[in-house]
């Protein structure tokens, strides 16, 4: 049912069982980094956004920035 929900980045984070130090790893960014994106400090560029996206196996258009 996931096509007919939208999640913020920590949602879909979480929906995968992943930790923030599994995707910074995976994704070559600081820890503090993942934690700013689902916070809304900051926000992840297009290259980063796209992995995040194929990360949690989720479409672009399905998640929400804070």
């Amino acid at each position: 049912r996931r096509n007919d929900m939208q999640f913020t980045l920590k949602q879909a984070r979480n929906l995968k069982g992943l930790s923030r130090d599994k995707v910074s790893k995976e994704i070559k960014v600081d820890r503090s980094t993942i934690q700013n994106w689902e916070t809304g400090k900051t926000s992840p560029n297009a290259k980063k956004f796209v992995a995040l996206c194929n990360l949690y196996e989720i479409s672009p258009c399905d998640i929400i920035l804070p």
